[in-house]
């Protein structure tokens, strides 16, 4: 037979513990895959307006890619 001392408040609060841990590392990675596909669309962003400033791609054709207005296109072109 095994005797053993159980602390419900001290298990409670390491499952609390483990359970912050682990949620601030699920944040962690959620915010470096969101800090990801943000870089990676204004990769795409920025080399959409390239082409168009190289003459390789018509103002309306960037406008369609970009899914914003022609105008919204010439603003970005000024940045």
């Amino acid at each position: 037979m095994c005797l053993f001392e159980y602390d419900e408040k001290k298990a409670m609060e390491a499952e609390r513990e483990e359970g912050i841990e682990e949620g601030i590392e699920k944040g962690r990675k959620e915010g470096i895959e969101e800090g990801r596909k943000e870089g990676r669309k204004e990769g795409m962003e920025n080399a959409i307006l390239e082409m168009v400033r190289e003459g390789f791609l018509p103002i309306e054709e960037a406008a369609k890619k970009l899914n914003i207005t022609v105008e919204e296109v010439k603003e970005k072109l000024k940045k």
